[in-house]
């Protein structure tokens, strides 16, 4: 049943009123839900929030002994029998450890390959509305709610940034590992890969003010939060993998990075260098190409089209190279078949893909779990929105940790790809909030 507040939408409108409004709003769901599951799901004008655990899908790492499996069909059938027009919508997330079902990678995963949840209460918040999906909600939670709306006095305290956590311990053993890379990519084995950095939290979180103070400082393309007790994680992601109305599906390669500058002046020179470095452009025109071919195989033919090519998008401490490939899916195919298609994101794994994940499963230390998966939302429709969980933090049975990675191709500087990373981590480390 849906039940609703009407709100005055003139003064939402603005983006930072919106985005100060959700910051409320999310205080009071977090403090409703009492320890139950959590879920926020933000896209510029609608946030979604879930509170506790109707139904749930969940696809674990099966023995080394098992035969392989298909999780996305599993899925799939899960979405096609639990969500209807009149059910709650289901937040979730793909962990990148679900690679290893469809290509050569470890099977040490410590998280779900595929989790997808239907709450109790799900929280539908635009500048008209704030509307109820599932349970009734309770009339102290509505008095709070509208009390949030009224409150705009902007009265956040500004933020002061954390210290930077540079952690450069593992510079030098980064470093080898691109030089070793590199080598592979010359030797033609692949052509680009995405190498990663993990850095442990030196402190715990407090994941409800490192969301707020995330959603101040940040230009937010996408952002999340959820606690599912020993699963947390929070992001604000530049890149969607997959976003779909209908039989329409869209995916947006990021591939291509700088630093922004310190002035107009040195921006302007950022923005020149990234447009016209060899390197860059490369791994961008790759990697559009990539997504292309995949959304092929699902889609008509004469449906996939790029758009918005090489488009510059800029954050607070990075700017990319930005490409849209749309398609229209055959009559036969779900949006699932897209995921298993396009994920993990070309350009948080590599070309050609397959090589590219073995390499990782390689150099990186540990399997990735939520980093450079995917997570988002999905409705009865068939309505869906799943974005990278890049640019996040991440809390695995109590261990939190920042993670980043750059891109390596033939043409790469190894101490240019460690600057990366470093920048990456910086836009997390910078507003992470410690308990």
């Amino acid at each position: 049943m849906l039940h609703s507040l009407h709100l005055d939408p003139q003064p939402l409108h603005d983006e930072a009123a919106f985005n100060r409004l959700t910051r409320r709003v999310a205080a009071v769901a977090k403090r409703h839900a009492a320890g139950a599951d959590f879920h926020l799901y933000f896209e510029p004008q609608r946030a979604r929030i879930g509170i506790g655990c109707r139904d749930r899908f969940e696809f674990n790492q099966p023995a080394k002994s098992a035969v392989k499996q298909d999780p996305f069909y599993a899925a799939s059938r899960w979405c096609r029998n639990q969500l209807h027009a009149e059910t709650v919508s289901a937040f979730g997330f793909v962990s990148f450890d679900v690679a290893g079902q469809y290509h050569a990678y470890r099977s040490d995963s410590a998280v779900p390959l595929i989790r997808l949840q239907q709450p109790l209460l799900e929280i539908v918040l635009t500048p008209g509305q704030i509307a109820f999906r599932g349970d009734i909600p309770s009339s102290e939670l509505c008095r709070e709610l509208l009390a949030a709306v009224d409150d705009d006095d902007r009265a956040f305290a500004p933020l002061q940034p954390s210290p930077q956590v540079i952690v450069l311990e593992d510079r030098e053993h980064y470093r080898d590992r691109v030089r070793d890379l590199v080598q592979e990519l010359i030797d033609g084995k692949l052509d680009k890969a995405i190498l990663s950095r993990r850095v442990a939290t030196p402190a715990a979180v407090n994941w409800l003010d490192t969301f707020q103070r995330g959603m101040a400082c940040n230009q937010v393309y996408r952002s999340y939060l959820f606690d599912h007790g020993a699963l947390k994680a929070t992001g604000f992601t530049p890149e969607i993998l997959l976003q779909s109305h209908g039989s329409n599906i869209s995916t947006n390669p990021l591939a291509g990075t700088r630093r922004r500058g310190r002035d107009a002046q040195d921006e302007a020179r950022m923005i020149r260098e990234l447009r016209r470095d060899p390197k860059e452009i490369k791994e961008h025109a790759i990697s559009v190409l990539l997504a292309q071919e995949e959304l092929l195989r699902v889609c008509t033919s004469d449906s996939v089209v790029t758009q918005e090519f090489m488009a510059l998008k800029q954050y607070r401490s990075v700017q990319h190279l930005s490409s849209r490939v749309n398609g229209v899916l055959k009559p036969e195919r779900d949006l699932w078949d897209a995921m298993r298609e396009l994920f993990p994101g070309v350009t948080v794994s590599g070309i050609g893909k397959s090589e590219a994940i073995a390499a990782i499963g390689r150099y990186e230390a540990q399997a990735r779990g939520l980093y450079a998966g995917c997570i988002g939302i999905i409705d009865g429709a068939g309505n869906a929105d799943f974005s990278l969980s890049i640019r996040s933090l991440f809390e695995v049975n109590g261990q939190a940790f920042w993670q980043a990675g750059a891109g390596i191709v033939p043409e790469s500087d190894c101490n240019l790809e460690f600057k990366e990373t470093c920048h990456k981590l910086a836009v997390m480390s910078e507003i992470t909030s410690f308990a």
